[in-house]
């Protein structure tokens, strides 16, 4: 059968990385709803954020390559009710969709310029780093959530 039916593109499977990190926010919301907000918004250790401050986290560094790149990015972090984990999550998705909008426009050859501000790489390392930056973050956010869960579940009378 000679040859490649589809050329392997780096740029859509990380446009698709992109993407499908976006569907896990939309995953997590339901088991967010179970978890009570001091729990949310709890910081276990001055070095451990809670899991509104890793959202939120997230959503500062959504926002900031979405405007490297010239998008709106959406409304400023400090204007998202950081209580409202719900809302936080929104505007990660929102801002994603912009930063998505725009990368999927690029032709090919674009994805091997550099990248925003300069940085020593291509757009492609710069817009990788984003996607190993995100599965970071969900990753922990998923650990937390299944603490919580277990803590919720698992609770007996005394609090323990």
């Amino acid at each position: 059968m000679g040859g490649r039916e589809a050329a392997i593109s780096p740029a859509r499977d990380i446009l698709d990385q992109l993407d499908w990190l976006t569907a896990e926010l939309q995953a997590q919301r339901p088991f967010l709803a179970r978890i009570p907000a001091v729990q949310l918004t709890a910081e276990l250790l001055p070095s451990m954020p809670s899991l509104s401050g890793m959202y939120e986290r997230m959503l500062g560094r959504e926002r900031r390559n979405v405007k490297c790149l010239g998008g709106k990015g959406g409304k400023p972090v400090d204007e998202v009710d950081a209580g409202d984990v719900n809302a936080v999550l929104g505007a990660i998705i929102s801002a994603r969709k912009d930063l998505l909008g725009h990368l999927s426009t690029l032709e090919e050859g674009a994805w091997k310029g550099p990248p925003p501000e300069g940085e020593e790489a291509t757009l492609m390392a710069w817009a990788y780093q984003i996607t190993l930056a995100d599965g970071e973050t969900l990753r922990a956010v998923a650990e937390r959530i299944h603490e919580s869960q277990l803590r919720l579940g698992g609770s007996q009378e005394d609090g323990t």
